[in-house]
């Protein structure tokens, strides 16, 4: 019975996880949210969102520079890379 507990705990912990980085990026850019879930077409990342995202080129630690939406800009940039898969960076 306590296996199913834990179990159940840390599944909810990870609903509470994944719905708060939702709403992260829903306050972010609601366009740029609504396009990569819904990806009505293969260049979504491509669309203008409402403000305008500056498109640079942005290197990860790992990876080659690649096409990047910058989302925000605070001590750091915050940004949306380009590809087939929307990968969430945590």
């Amino acid at each position: 019975m306590l296996l199913f507990i834990k179990e159940f705990t840390d599944m909810a912990r990870q609903m509470l996880r994944d719905c708060q980085y939702d709403l992260m990026e829903l306050e972010q850019c609601k366009d740029c949210y609504r396009m990569s879930n819904e990806k009505s077409d293969k260049y979504w990342f491509c669309k203008p969102c409402r403000p305008n995202h500056q498109l640079v080129y942005a290197k990860q630690k790992g990876f080659p520079y690649w096409p990047a939406k910058v989302i925000r800009v605070e001590n750091e940039l915050y940004t949306h890379f380009t590809g087939k898969t929307y990968v969430r960076l945590e």
